[in-house]
């Protein structure tokens, strides 16, 4: 994480913090209506489950086709207090596939696709025709706003 990012988080907790200490202090909702709980941490880790490998060995100019489910870190329960208990809900695997994301695709240390798509994933890429033969690196990265994301590394032998 950056040092932008990190402390703009860092500020986030803090103020919520402040805002909890607050409300103990000085009595709010005591005896009233509970009022909403924050979810300041609670990210939950939606593994990489890899459907579809890239072949071992291809071509250049060959299509691959990678097919895989999950990858979120950054998705935050929705929050709700029901008498007085702090009470979580995280998203279905349902309610994730209506949300998208970016997944970057990098070849050889060069970013060659960003592709948008939900929690199940399939990305079809061509090599390039100019791409020699030998071991090469292709390096998927589904994207998150604040923690460090899931990726996955595959070694591929480009053939003549």
């Amino acid at each position: 994480m950056d040092f932008g990012r990190r402390q703009k988080y860092c500020s986030i907790c803090i103020l919520a913090g402040l805002l909890l200490v607050g409300c103990t202090l000085t009595g709010t909702n005591t005896n009233e209506t509970p009022g909403p709980c924050f979810a300041t941490t609670g990210e939950r880790d939606y593994l990489v489950t890899i459907q579809t490998r890239p072949p071992a060995r291809v071509r250049a100019a060959e299509e691959i086709t990678l097919r895989f489910m999950g990858g979120y870190y950054d998705v935050l329960p929705s929050c709700e207090n029901i008498a007085g208990q702090d009470t979580y809900h995280y998203p279905t695997v349902k309610e994730l596939q209506q949300r998208s994301r970016i997944v970057d695709i990098w070849f050889d240390e060069q970013l060659i696709l960003s592709q948008t798509c939900t929690y199940d994933c399939i990305i079809t890429i061509t090599l390039p025709p100019t791409t020699r033969p030998g071991a090469h690196r292709l390096l998927v990265i589904p994207r998150s706003w604040a923690y460090v994301p899931r990726e996955m590394v595959f070694e591929i032998e480009v053939t003549n």
